[in-house]
């Protein structure tokens, strides 16, 4: 068979100017990798399943591995690596870790300082979520040391947390170890997390007596420390303090010396813990980070500007709104405002001595009126503004006597019709796209083959007289104006408008959508476009029958006499109801769309 060409993979790691390549995940189906060839893209080459290249420059580079195999087929492929100078540590320092990296097992290598090496097994140790951690048992030690730092002038910083309190728990800051030897700082906790600090050389001899920090060690708390460790004239001073993330920085709390000539060079620093036999909250995690050795001689200390006065407290900015109902008004100060912080309090003044509080409020005034309400708005700093506005407020228009309902349209509604002026809402029995309030009429856009249906709240009447005005912009033959007499569930009496293409209106009265009530009769009026029409239909139910009378007349001539007297005795009818309109423009209309208006639509009670 004909030799099968191999693939060619690799992985690379780039650290500084450097990478390391991998390219032994190269594979042959039917025989093996013979050989490996690189390529760096900047002229330096290398052989073999792994290598490494030192690049002149930073940048980013091709890298290419071509791979032959024992029948002589070649395969490449390619990858780009982008290597960078090493960043210099700042002046002064020797050692840094800010864990950013991801280690399951062990501490892996700082930032600043080289490998992480372990006196106890990996498993306990781990980098992740930005922190060095290490989780223990009961009755566990660990130990884990830096590189040598090249300094026997030494400050040692860090951060470390603890999720669970022990007594007799150690957490170790190693401030220098030289060989099996070492200067250790060990926090000793008591049950209720309280500190005590010593300096140990070697696993357990004090370097004078421990002593109380006066800070307890709370689980999942952020705690620094520092540990100063200077050889000066034979001698070794050890300086320790730790206290608690957000508290004040103290004073050294423990200060010792010591003259062990082993432990006056330069040696590693690092940390310890243990946790005891006897512990009932196990396991125990330990978390460490931002840890840094620096030489406390070599370091630059910017020079400290002086305290900056903080800015003068802006004042905040009174706004409101407000909306009368009847005797009532309701105030919105929400839109008030502070640029340099926020508004802490609402205080209102309603003029009649009234009172609120809150970004919103309302109030009933006892009497009709105009009242000076005052706002006052007080930000977190303390400055106060306030704004005032007149409001006028009345009591509430009666309706007429006999008034049941009434509607001039004096508002605004984009679809649908809204709340009448007295009655309630009206309820729209076709889709509201068909209706808007605007220029104090209700209107009605409708194309051809359309029908809408618009009906008041229930009146609490059956002797009714609805009256009202109407006009439309188009006419069409077999157009209809529906004026709802009175509709009960879902049936109702209509009396329909018919008009001829010539604008002449023949009148009936309906029950339900189609039945007639008797004959549809000519009225004698022409409907024109544009032009106001007026109607009345008075529906009075007595003895078990109905009585339904209708008249249309243009506006600005006189009234007619009824052009229509209907009576029906369905008893379903003979209860109060709603009233309404109702159009129709047939499928073969052409004047399209039409436009009907409404508008003084009213029913009073007949005597």
């Amino acid at each position: 068979p004909a030799n099968v060409a191999p693939v060619a993979v690799f992985t690379s790691a780039v650290s500084g100017l450097s990478v390391s390549v991998d390219g032994s995940g190269s594979s042959d189906a039917d025989g093996s990798i013979a050989s490996y060839a690189w390529d760096f893209g900047d002229g330096g080459t290398g052989a073999g399943a792994t290598a490494s290249h030192a690049f002149a420059a930073a940048g980013t580079y091709t890298v290419r591995l071509t791979v032959t195999d024992n029948g002589g087929a070649a395969a490449t492929t390619t990858a780009e690596v982008t290597v960078a100078a090493p960043v210099e540590p700042p002046a002064g320092q020797l050692f840094a870790d800010a864990f950013g990296r991801t280690v399951a097992s062990g501490w892996g290598s700082a930032d600043v300082g080289g490998a992480w090496t372990l006196r106890t097994g990996a498993n306990r140790f781990a980098v992740a979520d930005g922190v060095g951690r290490i989780t223990m048992p009961g009755s566990s030690t660990v130990n884990v040391d830096s590189a040598v730092i090249d300094s026997t002038s030494t400050s040692f910083t860090g951060e470390f947390a603890v999720d669970k309190i022990n007594d007799a728990m150690y957490i170790g800051l190693i401030a220098r170890r030289v060989g099996d030897d070492q200067y250790m700082v060990r926090i000793r906790t008591a049950a209720d997390g309280s500190a005590r600090l010593n300096v140990l050389r070697g696993g357990s001899t004090a370097v004078g007596a421990a002593v109380e920090t006066g800070v307890v060690i709370e689980p999942g708390a952020k705690y620094l420390f520092r540990v100063d460790t200077k050889t000066a004239a034979g001698v070794t001073t050890i300086s320790a303090k730790v206290w608690k993330d957000g508290t004040p920085e103290p004073g050294w709390q423990v200060e010792r010396t010591n003259n062990v000539a082993g432990l006056q060079a330069p040696g590693s620093v690092g940390v310890y813990a243990f946790v005891p036999n006897a512990a009932t909250r196990v396991p125990v995690t330990l978390t460490f980070d931002n840890l840094q050795v620096v030489n406390p001689d070599s370091v630059v200390v910017p020079p400290v500007d002086p305290p900056v006065d903080p800015p003068a407290n802006v004042a905040p900015v009174a706004v409101f709104t407000s909306a009368v109902s009847g005797l009532s008004v309701s105030v919105d100060g929400s839109g008030s405002s502070d640029a340099d912080g926020s508004i802490a309090s609402y205080a209102w003044d309603f003029g009649d001595g009234g009172t609120g509080a809150g970004a919103t409020a309302s109030h009933a005034f006892a009497a009709a009126g105009t009242y000076t309400v005052r706002l006052t708005v007080t930000d977190n700093g303390g400055a106060a503004a306030t704004t005032t506005a007149e409001v006028t407020v009345a009591a509430p228009v009666e309706p007429p006597a006999g008034q049941l309902f009434a509607d001039a349209f004096g508002r605004t509604v984009a679809s649908g019709w809204g709340s009448a002026d007295v009655g309630g809402a009206w309820t729209l029995r076709t889709g509201a796209n068909r209706f808007a309030v605007a220029d104090g009429v209700g209107r009605i856009t409708m194309p051809g083959s359309s029908t809408v249906n618009v009906d008041s709240a229930v009146i609490d009447s059956t002797s009714t007289s609805f009256t009202g005005e109407f006009a439309v912009d188009k006419i069409n033959d077999a157009m209809y104006i529906g004026l709802i007499a009175r509709r009960v569930g879902d049936d109702q009496y209509m009396v329909r408008i018919r008009t001829a293409a010539d604008g002449s209106a023949r009148l009936n009265v309906l029950r339900g959508g189609s039945t007639a009530v008797g004959a549809a009769v000519e009225t004698g009026v022409v409907i024109e476009p544009g032009a106001k029409y007026l109607f009345r239909v008075d529906t009075k139910t007595a003895a078990g029958v109905t009585t339904i009378s209708a008249k249309v007349w243009k506006d600005g001539t006189p009234e007619p006499g009824w052009q229509v007297e209907r009576t029906n005795n369905v008893a379903g009818l003979q209860a109060p109801g709603s009233v309404g309109v109702y159009a129709f423009v047939p499928n073969a209309a052409t004047r399209v769309p039409v436009t009907l208006t409404f508008d003084n639509l009213q029913v009073n009670a007949l005597p």
